[in-house]
């Protein structure tokens, strides 16, 4: 990773990265450990990662901290998870999807209002809630401000896929929302 740094012609830019990687890198090692289960792919992951945030160290720099640990945190997960997949290892599946099954639909207008209404903190609560390939969309989306090709890009899915992952964890938050966070179960 040292020499990664290197590349970095900037001097201000490098410490920033070196700074970031210090705080920051163990734990997504660990992060994206606990999905490959494999040392050396879990550091190409957390590797990538690094490459990937490089080229928005000027954004990462105006985030508070917990937004750049969050950033970094979903970044590693979901480099290891694309890793995982093209390994074509099975990639576990959450089994809160099945909240998908049978739900009301709810107008995007109306959706938007609600989610509007609720303060940071219930937004950030009730969207702890969601399964968490929604919730990383929608946190990246909300309170980091990426558009759907910048997610598309930091997760290495298609538009497509993420306009889909927007709508319908969109549409679970708003259950959320309007239940005051009580399942059906």
């Amino acid at each position: 990773m040292i020499s990664f740094f290197a590349f970095i012609e900037n001097e201000d830019e490098r410490r920033f990265c070196e700074r970031l990687y210090l705080d920051y890198g163990r734990e997504m090692l660990g992060v994206a450990f606990a999905v490959l289960s494999d040392h050396g792919l879990a550091e190409d992951a957390v590797h990538n990662a690094f490459v990937y945030a490089a080229g928005r160290l000027d954004d990462l720099r105006r985030r508070s901290e917990p937004e750049r640990k969050r950033f970094l945190m979903l970044a590693a997960k979901h480099r290891a998870l694309n890793r995982l997949k093209k390994s074509r290892f099975e990639i576990p599946t959450d089994p809160s999807f099945a909240v998908l099954a049978g739900k009301r639909e709810t107008t995007d207008d109306a959706l938007d209002l609600l989610i509007e209404k609720c303060g940071r903190t219930e937004l950030e609560n009730k969207l702890n809630e969601l399964p968490a390939i929604y919730r990383d969309t929608l946190y990246l989306s909300f309170f980091l401000g990426l558009d759907g090709g910048e997610i598309a890009e930091f997760t290495e899915v298609s538009r497509q896929t993420v306009w889909k992952r927007v709508q319908r964890g969109k549409k679970l938050l708003g259950e959320l929302l309007e239940k005051g966070g009580e399942s059906d179960e």
